[in-house]
């Protein structure tokens, strides 16, 4: 059987926008992805206040347009046990050392890496793909010294080099990627135009649940 590559995204999706699906898409076609697997945090282990799982599925069905993106409830039914979302966790159990998983996260939290349960464990199970924040690219300057030697210990330049046994990291550079979901509640809030970040049906879904706040009609 051949083996299959899969990508792990994280994230609350709160609200999913235009920015989440630039990124899956590149990572699909960049990495050669059989299926990308959206991923929303169910409780957060940094007590980060969400929007409730339900409303934040339903975005993500209505943003995503292609066949190989798939989203999991895996983190949302454990918090409804009580239980903490931990990436670590969910990636254990995807894990198949039959296949390739690439975990796709943000330089913004790449930055608080060492906060994150088991963290130098994580490339026991998986690549690490990380994403730039805004358009001028990495500085890996802004790194704590632990996570910028453990970046240097394991980077490679190349995908080909993570087709290879060990799991490393890959810095993966995308073009307009300044969008941030606070300023986009910000934006909703106003009542200001959002076809820039958001898909039109997520936007419909907000003035339909009346979502952040924003004034619309509730059916």
């Amino acid at each position: 059987m051949l083996a299959k590559n899969i990508g792990l995204y994280g994230g609350a999706f709160d609200p999913v926008h235009k920015a989440h699906m630039i990124i899956a898409k590149k990572c699909l076609n960049f990495f050669n992805l059989n299926h990308l697997i959206f991923i929303p945090t169910g409780k957060s282990a940094f007590n980060k206040q969400l929007t409730d799982s339900e409303h934040r599925i339903d975005m993500l069905n209505r943003a995503i347009k292609d066949k190989n993106f798939l989203i999991s409830n895996y983190e949302i039914e454990k918090s409804k046990n009580g239980m903490t979302s931990y990436a670590i966790d969910t990636i254990k159990s995807y894990f198949n050392p039959d296949n390739h998983l690439f975990f796709i996260m943000g330089f913004d939290a790449f930055k608080t890496f060492n906060r994150w349960k088991d963290w130098k464990n994580f490339l026991n199970y998986c690549h690490l793909i990380i994403i730039n924040r805004y358009d001028d690219g990495f500085n890996f300057n802004e790194l704590p010294n632990d996570i910028r030697k453990f970046l240097e210990n394991n980077q490679v330049k190349y995908k080909e080099e993570l087709f290879q046994k060990k799991h490393k990291i890959f810095c993966l550079k995308i073009e307009k990627m300044a969008m941030e979901s606070s300023k986009i509640k910000q934006k909703i809030q106003n009542s200001e135009d959002l076809l820039d970040e958001l898909d039109q049906e997520v936007i419909s879904y907000i003035k339909e649940k009346n979502l952040y706040s924003i004034p619309g009609q509730s059916k």
